[in-house]
């Protein structure tokens, strides 16, 4: 009974039947390519979501391949816009850091040269009148002994030393205080300052000719820019009188005040120097501070033989 069962059973059994059910379930090689086909659609619809804002693109292209380059372009276009706006962002605050920088620098300045100001008012004040009482007592010493015997000779030998003495001192302290802050500058202007500043040059140094010239108006420059532009000339002449051995030294002014710029330039004739020996300088580190400090810049270029050229520019 149960053999007949079973042979019922199998003679039920339908293998084409089976064959089309495998069919159905089984994966074939046309249902994987929908598949496929399928899964890339939705990748596609996934990146056109992405790139909304490069409809335009899409438009202009032709099939799917087009479609495609226009939204790898529009994601790539996207990067770069982020990437551009990270680097803008950047230089912004690099921007403000450096403007912060040049506002300390320039007030630190504005504060060194008012303290030179107060010492100098300082020694004008006090200091030089008393070198001028003394001066005057020396004299009286020296007058009173006129009519004396001869004896009194080395008194008023000694008096003529004291007097002399401190005319010296006297012409020391007022050089001290042109360099600790020239007042010829809020008194006649840079101009005049300056053109003072080459006469004494060319009295003091013959056999080296000094000459200025200003293209522009220098009472148009602030008053930094003013004390800055006169502080470079005065360290340049001055390195140009202890190495330079020249013949000729001209300065030059070019004041734009439409630009709010000025160019500063002394150059030489003279043996010129080594750049490393240049660069170690305090002097050469104070003018190229003080142009940094007013956004400007300062450059130095000298070789041994070929005399010496500095240039600065200044802004405001």
């Amino acid at each position: 009974m149960f053999a007949s069962q079973s042979t019922s059973v199998s003679s039920m059994h339908n293998p084409r039947a089976d064959s089309d059910l495998r069919q159905l379930t089984t994966p074939t090689n046309s249902t994987r390519r929908i598949q496929r086909f399928a899964l890339a659609a939705s990748a596609a619809a996934g990146l056109a979501l992405l790139a909304v804002p490069c409809w335009v693109l899409l438009q202009a292209g032709h099939g799917s391949m087009a479609a495609s380059g226009a939204i790898g372009a529009c994601l790539l276009a996207g990067v770069t816009v982020q990437q551009a706006s990270a680097l803008a962002a950047q230089r912004r605050r690099a921007t403000k850091v450096i403007q912060a920088q040049q506002a300390l620098s320039r007030s630190l300045a504005g504060q060194l040269e008012d303290e030179r100001r107060r010492i100098a008012g300082d020694l004008h004040d006090s200091l030089n009148a008393l070198l001028i009482r003394i001066r005057l007592d020396a004299q009286g010493i020296a007058r009173a002994t006129v009519d004396r015997p001869a004896d009194l000779a080395a008194i008023r030998g000694r008096a003529g030393d004291i007097s002399d003495h401190v005319a010296t001192l006297y012409a020391q302290c007022s050089a001290l205080m042109q360099k600790l802050r020239p007042e010829e500058i809020d008194l006649v202007g840079l101009h005049e300052t300056l053109s003072d500043m080459i006469h004494g040059y060319n009295r003091a140094h013959p056999s080296c000719a000094f000459a200025l010239a200003v293209d522009g108006n220098p009472r148009t420059l602030p008053s930094d820019v003013g004390i800055a532009t006169y502080r470079i000339v005065q360290e340049a002449l001055s390195n140009a009188i202890k190495h330079a051995n020249a013949t000729q030294v001209r300065v030059q002014l070019r004041v734009d005040a439409e630009h709010r710029h000025v160019a500063i330039s002394i150059t030489d004739d003279g043996q010129g120097l080594e750049m490393t020996r240049l660069q170690r300088g305090r002097g050469m580190t104070g003018m190229r501070e003080r142009a940094q400090a007013l956004g400007g810049s300062l450059q130095v270029d000298s070789s041994p033989g070929a005399g010496t050229a500095v240039t600065a520019q200044l802004s405001w």
